[in-house]
């Protein structure tokens, strides 16, 4: 579907528009305390005394295993089973009926039941389910029951035995402990409301503090006491600071500060990306690093005890520099940081901390395509991270002794997730269609497919391939291009001439030339076609498309002046289309695809010298850039005249 600029105009600032709010949207609501603190770390601040009288809030953890603990421990509300004593002695007594008994031995008996069944048997699973204590109602009160005075099913068992055998009898041989009946069981009810109940009277504060007492001494370890002490005093100052405060407000207050930092980017990229601004997928790949970091310092803020050192923000200058120029790639660092600076609490440090990095990323990291020296830049920029942080230490602290080295280490651990970028590069280029300096490398390799193709079936063409991939890359490095791309386009900007090699004059070696056998117009065709044909290889190879932008404009909209020439003189007199001469471009967009052009050019120009001198080259040069230029070539190439002499 084709977006017009309308319609991509809504697109833009509706991304535009999203970014702001999800990033407005994880902002604090309260007031800052200004103070920033973890558990186990140093307090970095002059002694602090409270201001108020208050109360210690126990923490959500802490009240989670008091609950789990007093649930486990509740005891227990039983009941009668709604039998009588009576009913229940009978009951067993039948039961055991088949004993011969004396009267004597009858009153007994009946006597040993009644009096268990008054204190009470309880069903074996109750005391199974627990050990805790047992309470039931008397008198419209729960009372606790000494346990003492009860029986399991399989105490009474027991006893039972022992009682008859004293007696000379037995139990029924088919009677277990099982078929004894209980005479109390579990109120349920009761006891899940006497756990409500007690649920209810746990404690949420853990402790007081009264005004003046020391929370936090300069120099000192945090510790868990004093983390619960600092954390209920600052809860309870924001409280008492925010009321007359509108929440909408503050909101209101960090929208705006959102959209004054996307606003400044947006500024940039349409004043010195505009091809970024003005593609919805190249700008969303811009947008997306303050979203991603910004949910990320979040995270590790609101649900971690985790330090916002870990999280590895040097990722996005790396990620973006392998696809963009290492201006953009700081810019957006920049913001990142600003837009994560609003949300942690770690203070200036943190902000300082990672500017430096993000600039020394820049300059360090050139190669990711070489791990060797990738490595190497994630050393220097480890090493600028530790001196960093020691230097602030030390005018912090001014002592070795005092330096937070739980966030030295914090640090380690995010130059470690830097290696994260080798991965991420290749998977964000295949989401984003961009090409990577790791893919350009696979690509130059001369036994991927279609270059191994090339060497055999048109080998002169690869020869003159590598010969433009050295000129153009040496041209481009000159003036601070993408010498690899321009190198690796070099590579297959001929492809198409394998369709047909013996017609290029680099292939045809000894043999007859193929276009004495066409007129004019049949040899400008087959050699305008190697351009169509080399793209549709490259397509079916799944090439990038920026690989086959420089197949298409390597011509751009150039004459095949030879055959061109050939027909005026062959036939003066006739009228023909002259467009049957001429390739269908499109013209050179950028300063790499201007530099392949004038390259191809001058390769293929140069083998028509004897014996060149130096001035020769130079007068071949001149002309072969001229007649570019003349032809309206290099119009839309943004290669200024002072690079353009470079390249000459």
């Amino acid at each position: 579907m084709i977006m017009t600029d309308k319609s991509y105009e809504r697109s833009k600032y509706l991304v535009v528009g999203a970014v702001i709010c999800i990033i407005a949207l994880l902002f604090p609501r309260s007031a800052s305390n200004n103070y920033k603190y973890n558990l186990g770390s140093k307090w970095t601040y002059e002694d602090l005394y409270s201001s108020i009288e208050f109360n210690i809030e126990k923490s959500d953890d802490d009240l989670k295993v008091e609950r789990s603990e007093l649930k486990e421990s509740s005891p227990l509300v039983i009941k009668s089973i709604g039998k009588s004593t009576t009913d229940l002695t009978n009951e067993l007594f039948i039961m055991l009926a088949q004993n011969d008994l004396s009267s004597e031995q009858n009153t007994a008996l009946t006597s040993f039941i009644s009096d268990a069944y008054n204190r009470g048997i309880l069903d074996d699973n109750v005391i199974k389910r627990s050990e805790q204590r047992l309470y039931k109602r008397k008198s419209k009160r729960l009372r606790e029951v000494d346990l003492e005075d009860l029986q399991t099913q399989s105490q009474f068992y027991s006893n039972l035995q022992i009682r008859l055998k004293a007696m000379g009898k037995r139990l029924p041989i088919d009677m277990s402990r099982v078929d004894i009946p209980a005479s109390l069981e579990i109120d349920k009810t009761a006891s899940d409301n006497f756990l409500e109940e007690q649920l209810t009277k746990v404690k949420t504060v853990k402790g007081k503090v009264n005004k003046g007492d020391l929370l936090a001494a300069k120099g000192a370890i945090i510790t868990e006491s004093g983390y619960d002490k600092l954390k209920s005093y600052f809860k309870i100052n924001s409280k008492t600071s925010e009321k007359g405060r509108s929440v909408f407000v503050i909101f209101i207050g960090y929208l705006i500060l959102t959209c004054l930092i996307i606003g400044v980017l947006l500024f940039y990229l349409r004043t010195y990306f505009k091809e970024v601004f003005n593609s919805i997928r190249k700008l969303l790949f811009i947008l997306i690093w303050p979203v991603l970091y910004a949910y990320a310092v979040y995270f590790i803020e609101a649900h971690t005890n985790l330090r916002t050192y870990l999280i590895p923000f040097c990722l996005v200058p790396i990620i973006i520099k392998n696809f963009y120029h290492e201006r953009l790639a700081l810019f957006t660092h920049i913001v990142v940081i600003l837009i994560a600076s609003f949300i942690s609490q770690e203070g200036y440090e943190f902000t300082f901390l990672q500017i430096l990095a993000g600039i020394v990323t820049i300059l360090i990291v050139e190669e990711t395509r070489y791990f060797n020296l990738f490595f190497q830049g994630i050393g220097f920029i480890l090493l600028s991270y530790l001196f960093g942080f020691l230097g602030l230490s030390m005018i912090k602290e001014g002592s070795f002794s005092q330096v937070d080295w739980f966030s030295a280490i914090a640090l380690i651990f995010n130059a470690v997730l830097l290696l994260l970028a080798y991965p991420f590069i290749p998977i964000i280029e295949k989401i984003f269609g961009f090409v990577s300096a790791i893919t350009l490398a696979e690509l130059a390799d001369f036994n991927k497919p279609l270059l191994k193709r090339m060497t055999i079936e048109a080998p002169g063409t690869f020869q003159h391939s590598i010969q433009v991939a050295n000129l153009a890359e040496a041209a481009t490095e000159k003036i601070g291009g993408d010498s690899l791309l321009v190198k690796v386009a070099a590579l297959y900007h001929d492809i198409g001439k394998m369709k047909s090699p013996k017609y290029f004059i680099e292939n045809l070696g000894g043999d007859r030339n193929p276009h004495d056998t066409l007129n004019n117009f049949e040899s400008a065709k087959v050699i305008i076609d190697h351009a169509k044909d080399g793209v549709a290889m490259a397509q079916k190879a799944r090439l990038p498309k920026k690989i086959i932008d420089f197949i298409t404009t390597h011509h751009g909209t150039t004459r095949v002046e030879y055959f061109y020439r050939n027909q005026l003189n062959d036939e003066p007199n006739r009228e023909f289309d002259e467009s049957l001469f001429r390739y269908p471009g499109p013209k050179p967009t950028s300063r790499e695809q201007a530099i392949l052009m004038i390259a191809d050019s001058l390769e293929a120009a140069s083998k028509s010298l004897k014996n060149p001198t130096g001035y020769d080259i130079d007068a071949l040069v001149d002309n072969i850039i001229a007649g570019k230029i003349a032809q309206g070539q290099l119009d839309q190439a943004k290669l200024s005249f002072s690079e353009l002499e470079v390249c000459k």
